[in-house]
């Protein structure tokens, strides 16, 4: 029996590819292809391929059009969606699964970094030092604070959201939460969480932490209506999509103190520069570069859950982790 072809998309670091290779099942074989750097070669791969995996957002309709006589599945190794034409997908008949939570446990790990830096100042107070200053503890004790006793507020409950609520519970925080879409409220119990409408949780939360998929429902949800309800001094982290937030406002809310602090994964326009955005460099903004789910360690988790799915495509059964156009 011939083996089962894997296209991999785009090209990433050669350990990455090892890796995906190795954790191949016996009887598929992985192939790599990138539609930027060598279009022709990649669309011959995807007329061959059985299956899609990796994250092939640049696919259009002739990447499509190509794929639909024999692609069975786009498993994405991403929990986002959005940067996919779902729609294009469903028109030519393939499902578009999600990596099934794969990086929840380093996007939540790393939400809680960034609410940590961002109340202790961890930035500010490493360049300090860095500058061969070494600033009298006290003289900053006023601008720094503890998760432990605050009120953390989530911006949806879905895996992500639910290990963040873990670790600030951990910390000593409370957690509140709101969501587009309510679960049962066993949830709630077994979480120990309180649902609040998005107001209301903006109105208490010391921190906010975005936790939702990019989509018409949740665009810019965060504006210039809910920086004015949030608790005066608090502190927003985004791990989530940089388009839940409308920029401008986010940022006349740090300028007036509003908001004492905005920790970013992730920004409308990527990669962004001190050049191109003025969040990057502004003294109360943390950015790291859309690399919270990036371990080493979810590699494995992806990939394991990647081919698990496709497994399931080739023995008949329905696709795990389907994104709905």
């Amino acid at each position: 029996m011939t083996d089962q072809l894997v296209v991999f998309m785009p090209t990433l670091p050669d350990d990455v590819i090892a890796l995906a290779k190795e954790l191949a099942p016996d009887g598929y074989r992985v192939e790599v292809a990138d539609l930027d750097l060598d279009r022709e070669h990649a669309l011959g791969l995807i007329r061959k391929a059985d299956y899609l995996l990796g994250f092939p957002y640049h696919l259009d309709r002739e990447a499509f059009e190509a794929a639909a006589g024999s692609v069975k599945l786009i498993q994405l190794l991403s929990a986002g969606f959005d940067e996919i034409d779902v729609h294009l997908s469903a028109e030519h008949g393939i499902p578009v699964a999600t990596n099934g939570g794969a990086n929840s446990v380093a996007v939540s790990e790393h939400a809680i970094l960034l609410t940590l830096a961002a109340l202790k100042r961890l930035p500010a107070l490493s360049q300090a030092v860095l500058d061969s200053r070494w600033p009298v503890p006290n003289t900053y004790s006023s601008d720094i604070f503890e998760l432990s006793g605050k009120t953390f507020g989530l911006v949806g409950l879905g895996q992500i959201g639910k290990k963040v609520a873990h670790l600030a519970q951990a910390f000593g925080a409370t957690v509140v939460y709101f969501d587009v879409f309510r679960p049962d409220p066993s949830v709630e119990k077994d979480l120990d969480v309180e649902y609040l409408e998005l107001n209301d949780l903006l109105a208490r939360a010391d921190v906010v932490s975005l936790h939702l998929p990019f989509s018409e429902l949740t665009d810019r949800m965060i504006g210039r209506e809910q920086f004015a309800a949030m608790k005066p001094g608090a502190v927003l982290v985004n791990t989530a999509r940089g388009q839940l937030v409308d920029e401008s406002a986010m940022l006349e809310a740090l300028d007036s103190g509003r908001l004492r602090a905005a920790a970013l994964d992730t920004l409308a326009h990527e990669p962004a520069t001190v050049d191109s955005s003025p969040l990057v460099g502004h003294p109360r903004v943390i950015v790291t570069p859309h690399s919270a789910g990036s371990t080493w360690d979810s590699w494995t988790t992806r990939l394991v859950n990647g081919f698990s799915n496709i497994q399931s495509i080739a023995a008949g059964d329905a696709p795990r982790w389907k994104v709905s156009p």
